[in-house]
């Protein structure tokens, strides 16, 4: 999981209205049904941008629904939630760019591995090793899901210690219980919002009571 802020495009009537960036978090899949040779290769920064955009430009859920009600009283509701089925070869760092940059690093190493030695002239000799070899990051095959940061306002963020725990806490909770991953994504931006607004990591945790049965259920109620 990464936190993402994402300066969103103009969009008068989605989540990303303001010019306030889009925040949320992503999880990354490893796909045991794929290999590399069978998926999509793409940069992991550009899938991730696209289904952010994507993100961005999801309708807003019901404001009269709630999604969670805290102690005080005050409403929670969750945040829009993009997957990608598709199985993607995930290149990190710019993918041919940083294999080349690598290679050029494996390649200056080796001259300075050569002149050491007293070897000048016979770099060759030097490059292609092991460790060489290992600056060259093969793909993550995997799917990409991205959920947007529940609906709190910010001055009503007391404390976010241990939201991050509450998050991933309720992703754990929400698969076991049956939740898909994108559903247990949304529910866990739900509790790790409630428990925000309380000081400390414990107390603004809510209870089962406290969220409501569509987003313990995975689904999601649209403005009309």
């Amino acid at each position: 999981m990464l936190y993402l802020p994402h300066q969103p495009s103009h969009q008068s009537h989605h989540l990303s209205a303001s010019s306030t960036p889009l925040r949320g978090a992503l999880c990354v899949q490893r796909a045991q049904d794929a290999t590399a040779p069978t998926a999509t290769h793409i940069d992991a920064d550009t899938i991730i941008q696209q289904l952010l955009t994507t993100l961005e430009q999801q309708p807003q859920p019901n404001p009269s629904v709630p999604d969670c009600i805290t102690l005080d009283g005050l409403q929670i509701r969750a945040g829009a939630v993009v997957e990608d089925a598709k199985v993607y070869a995930l290149e990190h760092g710019g993918g041919a760019a940083a294999r080349a940059q690598a290679a050029q690093r494996a390649q200056a190493a080796a001259e300075r591995a050569a002149l050491a030695r007293a070897d000048g002239g016979n770099e060759e000799q030097y490059v292609g090793g092991p460790s060489d070899e290992e600056a060259r990051v093969e793909p993550l095959v995997a799917r990409v899901t991205v959920v947007a940061a529940a609906d709190l306002p910010q001055e009503c963020v007391v404390d976010t210690t241990g939201a991050g725990d509450a998050f991933i806490g309720s992703i754990v909770y929400g698969l076991a219980t049956g939740l898909a991953l994108k559903d247990a994504m949304r529910l866990g931006t739900v509790v790790a919002a409630c428990k925000c607004t309380a000081l400390g990591p414990r107390p603004g945790l809510p209870t089962v009571e406290q969220l409501s049965k569509h987003v313990l259920e995975g689904r999601v109620i649209q403005h009309s």
